[in-house]
């Protein structure tokens, strides 16, 4: 019996002890107040076969009330186009429906695995087109190329890249390859094709040689990014530089140029 009622007032002495109070857990602080559910970092991969298509990484993501997803400091690898990545940064971004689409705003980066690199506020893409569209004031920079215009594309299935308006473009002198100055109001420049397309009046500055038209196409040398052949047209003029001895100028409705041949040859029709 003692042993008994010592057990019972042990276990009532246990019971009625100073309980310990567990600290109440670390409060979260929202970043965005309006939001109805914020996540804290996290990344979303899309697989094509078996080879990872998609990837997007981000710091936090936020739904508002309306079921609208926002990513934060958001980062988008591209993979496996036409042999080819690219990457695509920026302060925030929307994601269409089973990743088919995005579009990225602020400080907006776009990377490629061979070497173009462009900068603006916003770039969409859309997985039908395959094309990044970069509105507004855009500046980019590729080897020696680099330039800047108001909207810009990159198909990355053709592998071309376009400057919609103002487009100012230099090429800078390296090795033999000569110093090169564009300004029109287009500018293409195809990579893999081995052309560029300048549209909306133009002017060419090559080693002192100036050249005016109302579009031109520039074929590139395979190996080089170099005129191998310029076709102008409409008011085409050109005026030769300090290393022209053969000719100081020359006008006319169009004008071809081939830079491979000995003197310069000009071929006018």
């Amino acid at each position: 019996m003692a042993a008994i009622a010592i057990g019972v007032i042990g276990v009532v002495a246990y019971t009625m002890r100073a309980r310990e109070v567990a600290p109440p857990p670390a409060r979260i602080e929202r970043t965005d107040p309006t939001a109805t559910v914020e996540t804290r970092g996290g990344d979303a991969i899309q697989m094509k076969g078996d080879k990872r298509n998609l990837r997007v990484e981000f710091e936090r993501q936020t739904t508002n009330k309306d079921g609208e997803n926002k990513l934060h400091s958001v980062k988008i690898f591209v993979d496996n186009r036409e042999g080819r990545s690219y990457t695509v940064t920026g302060k925030e971004a929307f994601i269409g429906q089973q990743d088919s689409s995005f579009d990225v705003r602020g400080d907006v980066k776009l990377e490629t695995s061979d070497g173009l690199t462009a900068y603006g506020q916003q770039a969409t893409y859309v997985d039908v087109e395959k094309i990044v569209r970069v509105p507004g004031p855009v500046t980019f920079k590729r080897g020696r190329m680099t330039g800047s215009g108001i909207g810009f594309t990159y198909d990355e299935q053709r592998d071309t890249m376009w400057i919609l308006d103002k487009a100012d473009v230099k090429f800078a002198a390296e090795g033999n390859a000569g110093a090169m100055a564009f300004t029109s109001g287009t500018f293409g420049y195809a990579r893999r094709d081995r052309y560029m397309r300048l549209e909306k009046t133009l002017h060419i500055d090559r080693e002192g040689q100036q050249i005016d038209a109302t579009e031109s196409t520039v074929r590139l040398f395979a190996d080089r990014d170099e005129p191998d052949y310029l076709e102008l047209r409409g008011g085409s003029k050109v005026t030769g530089g300090p290393n022209d001895k053969a000719m100081k100028s020359m006008a006319a409705t169009d004008i071809n140029i081939d830079y491979e041949h000995v003197f310069d040859a000009f071929g006018m029709r």
